[in-house]
């Protein structure tokens, strides 16, 4: 049985980096952080289920990241999870709506403000019609 896991590897706030050889390809600057575990937070795991495909967005807050995503590859139930420090750890999967079960998508979130300055996050998700 293959072991599944959603990883977000970031560099943490606060971590001072150390300096990292920056490499140029097609001329783009990539630097590669794969040795870097200590970086590297566990957002989700399922030992028998396809964890992957992430959508997060960082609140106006800096600390606040909410993550969804798919419970299979590129489609099923969403799961909803979030962080409150930054990305350092995660909630447990948090509640969800009945429709976000019959996700056919990747799910994507996106921070709008409307004319009248109301503020609201939105996904945009594809689901299975009954």
């Amino acid at each position: 049985m293959i072991r599944r896991t959603f990883v977000l590897a970031a560099l943490l706030a606060g971590c001072q980096a150390p300096e990292y050889p920056i490499a140029q390809m097609g001329g783009v600057s990539q630097v590669d952080l794969t040795a870097e575990v200590g970086r590297q937070v566990v957002v989700d795991r399922d030992s028998t289920q396809y964890l992957g495909h992430p959508s997060t967005l960082l609140l106006e807050d800096g600390k606040t990241i909410l993550a969804v995503y798919p419970e299979g590859h590129g489609r099923g139930p969403i799961v909803y999870k979030r962080s409150t420090d930054g990305g350092r750890t995660w909630s447990d999967r948090l509640a969800v709506p009945a429709s976000w079960t019959t996700s056919q998508e990747v799910p994507t979130l996106f921070r709008t403000v409307d004319a009248d300055g109301v503020k609201r996050i939105i996904m945009i998700l594809f689901m299975a019609t009954p």
